[in-house]
């Protein structure tokens, strides 16, 4: 506790106060009490809530945020510590798992730390109890907020929040993936229109209810490889009908569709031509391949949308 002690009396030194502070800790819950109420320290951390919080959270790892301010007391909850036994251990029906007493909040909070994986075939599986609170929407939408504050979500709204989570934890990392590729200058090189072909292809296919609530919300990045292999990977004319507008093609004409088309064939005659048997086994290869077919698809699909709707036959179907 001397450490916490110290922390706080610098604190108190660069806020100029002069609060007597009484320290409460609990394997749950740390609370900081002043004898002042109002406290003008923990006023003034509760302005400076950004950076006091960041600065706690190097000082003490197993804290929950956000800290809890009140008149004249901070609560801080813990990850509380883990017993040296093995959750995934036989036990009889009386027993009660270390985690099963805590409540919905704890376990989220807990969860935070983890990746979605080990959520699902770990912490999920530990007992009956957790395995419950991982089947309710509200869990899965606190880790939403705890994880991915940046994105909005209404919880008003139906949807399946796990699902959700899964896909922001995956749009996270290709967010990332493009933030490192914009650093490197070759955020438009050809390993860049691979690997976001590939994600996206994977995301519609594995999570769709996730492509379609960022599509839905404004939150998507309106990246032509990213909207050309949704377009690939769907019949649904309603959905073409949103994505196809977001691309912004310059020339909205069939028959330019259709010389495209005639260049993706070309494309794919010129890799067959030009790579040796041995590199057509490679992975880049298949990569560059597949995404070329998929080219194909979307442009396809487009044609089948502007033909549609040029003859009237789309709007018909959406009403």
């Amino acid at each position: 506790m001397e450490p916490l002690q110290k922390y706080f009396d610098s604190l108190q030194k660069h806020f100029k106060t002069q609060e007597k502070l009484s320290y409460d800790k609990s394997e749950h819950q740390l609370r900081i009490i002043s004898d002042v109420s109002p406290s003008s320290l923990i006023l003034n951390l509760q302005k400076n809530s950004g950076v006091f919080e960041t600065n706690l959270k190097r000082a003490i790892s197993n804290i929950i945020l956000p800290v809890i301010y009140k008149s004249n007391e901070l609560i801080i909850n813990l990850i509380p510590p883990i017993p040296e036994v093995s959750f995934l251990s036989q036990k009889s029906k009386n027993d009660v798992y270390y985690l099963d007493i805590l409540p919905e909040e704890i376990i989220a909070g807990i969860a935070s730390y983890l990746k979605y994986s080990d959520i699902k075939n770990s912490l999920c599986l530990i007992s009956d109890n957790i395995g419950e609170m991982c089947k309710n929407q509200s869990f899965w939408i606190q880790l939403i907020r705890l994880n991915f504050s940046q994105f909005q979500i209404n919880p008003k709204e139906k949807h399946n929040y796990e699902n959700l989570y899964a896909g922001f934890e995956h749009y996270q990392w290709f967010l990332d993936y493009e933030k490192q590729e914009a650093t490197n200058s070759s955020q438009y090189s050809g390993g860049h229109r691979i690997v976001a072909h590939k994600f996206w292809k994977r995301m519609f296919l594995g999570l769709p209810e996730f492509v379609h609530y960022l599509l839905d919300n404004g939150i998507f990045k309106e990246d032509y490889h990213i909207l050309m292999s949704l377009l690939a990977n769907t019949d649904d004319m309603n959905l073409i009908s949103k994505i196809y507008p977001m691309i912004g093609f310059e020339i909205d004409d069939i028959v330019n569709f259709q010389k495209r088309i005639k260049d993706e064939h070309k494309g794919i005659n010129y890799l067959l031509q030009n790579v040796s048997p041995d590199d057509q086994k490679n992975e880049w290869f298949l990569d560059e391949l597949d995404r070329h077919k998929d080219n194909i698809k979307s442009f396809e699909n487009i044609i089948k949308y502007l033909a549609l709707k040029r003859s009237g036959q789309l709007k018909q179907k959406e009403q």
